[in-house]
């Protein structure tokens, strides 16, 4: 059969094809043992009680008591009942191409960012260690906030445009611990993790990035995104974007412009539109650097006699900033 590359059939894989086997399903005998539909792996056992009804065990040993013998559950030692998966990190999502495709179960996570149709989970650590944070979809608003300890009994993996991510979720909150720590990165490391990409270690995590500055105020668009609304770039490259900022507040009024400074910014990587973004949450993730003057009002004019002080005429003079200063 040109489909299996010219192989022939042999069912019961005793080297002697079906066609000349007088036993086609029993290996190595010509005594046929009758079928049973209700018992197609032969171990005694029907299927409808049969906790491996594809795979022989007549002890039906059940270590983890999840209604799975041992011997067809890939997790014989951690209860996964039904289609939920087995244990697994968040670094062996990020980092192992077998996981993709598959169905696991993560615990110990905290919720460090929430978006319109998804949000982001890391597992803690003091420091964080790297792919340790990953984007879960949800394709609607998500039920938890930042802030939530969850337990994530399935989910499955999946690779979108580049982003691993966590899909078709089950999920429980735990509690409510402090927040994970933002890994800090200093503005001469930033050039390198842009050139990392998709491949960074810290895509998905919290990071901090210190001491930037706006370098393009109006990046171009990348892939599906090509107005690049709210949107700029700082030192090294990074994309500052507001993918995840709430709907209902402005984001950063005034917009940044070219040589703004910032003593840090807050946020998650992500890998979108073909690009790394910090994505900050609030305007408490901004930090702004040393305050410059935008410019006086009114732009008329405003006098003051020499020799004398108090307020200008005809009327007070403005000094205005391109931000608040501290």
């Amino acid at each position: 059969r040109p489909i299996d590359h010219g192989a022939q059939a042999d069912a019961d894989q005793d080297q002697v094809g079906d066609e000349c086997d007088p036993c086609p399903l029993d290996a190595g005998s010509t005594t046929c043992t009758k079928f049973d539909a209700t018992d197609p792996d032969k171990d005694g056992l029907p299927t409808t009680s049969d906790n491996c009804p594809k795979v022989p065990n007549e002890d039906q040993a059940d270590t983890d008591a999840d209604g799975k013998g041992n011997l067809c559950d890939d997790c014989p030692d951690y209860k996964n009942p039904g289609a939920a998966g087995c244990l697994a990190t968040i670094e062996d999502v990020k980092t192992l191409e077998a996981f993709i495709g598959r169905t696991v179960a993560l615990d110990n996570l905290e919720v460090t960012a929430v978006g319109g149709n998804g949000f982001f989970c890391q597992t803690p650590g003091d420091p964080p260690k790297d792919n340790s944070g990953v984007f879960a979809f949800t394709g609607a608003a998500p039920t938890v906030k930042i802030g939530d300890a969850i337990t994530i009994s399935s989910a499955s993996i999946t690779d979108f445009f580049g982003q691993v991510q966590l899909g078709d979720l089950a999920l429980t909150v735990t509690g409510t611990p402090s927040l994970v720590t933002a890994l800090q990165i200093d503005s001469k490391d930033i050039g390198a993790l842009v050139d990392a990409g998709k491949d960074s270690p810290y895509e998905g995590m919290l990071v901090t990035v210190l001491d930037v500055t706006v370098t393009n105020s109006a990046p171009p668009g990348g892939a599906g995104d090509t107005d690049a609304v709210n949107e700029f770039e700082v030192t090294g490259g990074l994309r500052v974007d507001d993918a995840i900022w709430p709907k209902d507040t402005t984001f950063l009024d005034p917009k940044p412009v070219n040589a703004d400074t910032f003593g840090a910014i807050t946020g998650v990587l992500a890998w979108r539109n073909s690009h790394l973004k910090l994505l900050p949450r609030t305007s408490d993730d901004f930090v702004f650097g040393s305050a410059a003057l935008k410019g006086f009002e009114p732009k008329t004019g405003a006098f003051q006699t020499v020799g004398e002080s108090g307020v200008t005429f005809p009327e007070a003079l403005k000094v205005v900033l391109n931000h608040a200063s501290t």
